[in-house]
């Protein structure tokens, strides 16, 4: 690798965990958003549905967005900073525009901007650390957001108890705090590159809106191992979409917890499950076939559901469900952003990541939909059942994928399935 691509690794790890750290007191603000809503705005069904695939959906449309850095190293820091101010503006105006679509819209726009950065920043590492630097510093990165997202809703919980207003206050707060990471993101000295791009291919509408999803698709037929591993993620991600829009409702109407017993339920216990396992996952994710590792993160969703529906009868097992969604999360993070740079050593990783990024978004069309849907027809527990239902499929996917070999981008059995 030319040397004039080495970044000093240190200041680099350094920097990329520092903006994680400041951004995510506002991260664990919006991750409370849906139960906000619920408790105190009276949300209809359909601003809960909305606000909990805003989200994935934000995801399909980031990818114009990333996709702008797809072979130019030159944009990769400028998308990065831009994105980050974008994403914390709405929080400004939270104390004066008392809108539950507003709210809506300043999450789906936070959570557009962080899925927007991940393709410039998986480059970034990829280009300047080694494989084993870089998920030590993903893991570290989504480590640092988990912890802090734990322990800032249970402080934040409390006051809620008292002054159920105070939230309009401490997002236009925390979102300062996010916009301060543009200072250490723009001390990102990362070298420019001339682009692979040629410069007289003229611009056009129809090449803009349908360049991520030409790309993604050429991405996807030419191979089928990372074609396979979005399979495994496909069902396990909308597992856990089908049920989402139901377990508002279910805390609410059958748990009954208070915003201090929603804090260290969905976010301390999370954390700590977070916290546990981050460790073992980073270690094991390239020691262990990548459609294992997606497999076995696959079926720690299935056992968070399972968790969740018999806390129906058994109330403490909700905590054991959140400490097991948690170590799922810390797998699933970590496979899901070093996904691109693990199945393109020797190429641009930017365009493997984004149909991370576009997949994730298209779940968000489909799951919390039918979620609803569901919800509404046949009870607050068949999500869950569904939901349970298709991570144990990815799992089971991805059990069936650790028998293939990937071999010249090709994939070939080497057991009989």
């Amino acid at each position: 690798m030319p040397n004039r691509f080495k970044f000093d690794i240190s200041r680099l790890s350094l920097i990329y965990i520092s903006t994680y750290l400041l951004n995510s007191p506002l991260f664990a603000m919006y991750s409370i958003l849906q139960f906000i809503l619920c408790k105190d705005l009276r949300a209809t069904g359909l601003q809960i549905t909305i606000l909990i695939s805003a989200k994935p959906l934000a995801a399909l449309f980031s990818s114009y967005w990333s996709s702008l850095v797809n072979n130019r190293r030159d944009r990769l820091n400028s998308n990065i900073v831009w994105a980050s101010i974008i994403g914390a503006l709405p929080t400004l105006l939270f104390p004066f525009i008392h809108n539950n679509w507003f709210l809506i819209f300043g999450c789906a726009l936070f959570f557009f901007t962080e899925r927007a950065i991940i393709p410039a920043w998986m480059e970034i590492l990829k280009i300047s650390l080694k494989r084993e630097e870089q998920s030590a510093a993903v893991s570290a990165g989504s480590l640092v957001t988990f912890v802090m997202a734990s322990f800032v809703p249970l402080f934040i919980g409390s006051w809620m108890d008292v002054n159920a207003e105070i939230w309009k206050f401490l997002f236009p707060v925390l979102g300062l705090f996010s916009l301060s990471r543009v200072i250490l993101q723009s001390m990102v000295c990362f070298p420019q590159e001339e682009s692979k791009r040629s410069t007289t291919d003229p611009w056009s509408f129809r090449k803009f809106v349908f360049h991520p999803w030409n790309l993604s698709w050429k991405t996807l037929r030419g191979r089928f191992d990372f074609s396979y591993y979005q399979l495994i993620f496909f069902f396990g991600g909308l597992g856990l979409m089908v049920m989402q829009p139901a377990l508002p409702r279910f805390v609410e109407g059958v748990l009954r917890l208070s915003y201090t017993e929603l804090a260290f339920a969905f976010a301390v216990c999370k954390g700590l499950g977070f916290f546990a396992t981050s460790p073992l996952w980073a270690y094991r994710i390239h020691r262990t076939n990548i459609f294992s590792f997606c497999g076995f993160v696959a079926l720690s969703a299935a056992c968070s559901i399972a968790l969740i529906i018999l806390s129906q009868r058994f109330p403490l097992c909700i905590y054991f469900a959140s400490f097991c969604y948690g170590a799922m999360q810390a797998g699933s993070q970590l496979s899901w952003q070093l996904g691109g740079p693990i199945f393109s050593p020797l190429e641009d990783s930017s365009a493997y990541t984004s149909v991370n990024v576009i997949l994730v978004g298209i779940r968000g069309c489909i799951g919390p939909f039918v979620g609803a849907f569901i919800y509404s027809f046949m009870g607050e527990m068949m999500p869950f059942f569904l939901g349970c239902g298709l991570c144990l499929v990815g799992g089971i996917a991805g059990i069936i994928g650790s028998k293939l070999v990937v071999y010249n981008h090709q994939v070939r059995m080497t057991t009989p399935l």
